[in-house]
């Protein structure tokens, strides 16, 4: 991923665009040194409220609120080279919406926090961290059960690894 770009991906709005266009599949590509603003290929489906990092010169997605407003269990990710989504159906998390996701080792995407399709947090003691392979995808994620946990799961996780 180049230090020269940023991109914004999804959401609801406000609008950067000065025309309309689908906000929710929207991937815009922000040139932070010249201030151009370029809208790359749609995402294939539409999200809000979801999990988002890079690895390498992908962009990873996870979950979220999709165009009917109903809880998505699918992942993607965004070459950014090739402008081109892709869609996965292997094995997903079951508390997709607002997560936190963080990449690490340039090949490992850990899932954090999150709410289930009927908008509600993990049982008390049923914290649960998830990790994609992203080199052996057709695993889907693996579910790690953390030990002695007193509160329940939570959205929105402040997440970075050190390295």
């Amino acid at each position: 991923m180049s230090n020269q770009h940023i991109y914004v991906i999804g959401g609801c709005h406000p609008s950067l665009l000065a025309r309309d266009y689908n906000i929710l599949k929207s991937c815009l590509q922000i040139d932070i040194s010249t201030g151009i603003l370029t809208q790359k290929k749609d995402m294939l489906s539409g999200r809000t409220s979801f999990g988002i990092c890079p690895i390498g010169k992908r962009i990873w997605l996870l979950g979220g609120l999709n165009s009917n407003w109903q809880v998505s269990t699918t992942y993607t990710s965004y070459d950014v080279l090739r402008d081109r989504w892709t869609e996965y159906t292997g094995k997903s998390v079951d508390y997709p919406l607002k997560v936190t996701l963080v990449g690490v080792r340039k090949r490992f995407v850990y899932c954090f926090g999150g709410r289930n399709k009927q908008f509600n947090l993990p049982r008390r003691g049923n914290e649960v961290v998830c990790r994609l392979d992203t080199c052996k995808l057709g695993r889907g994620w693996e579910i790690f059960q953390l030990q002695e946990t007193a509160l329940e799961n939570g959205t929105n996780h402040g997440v970075i690894p050190l390295s």
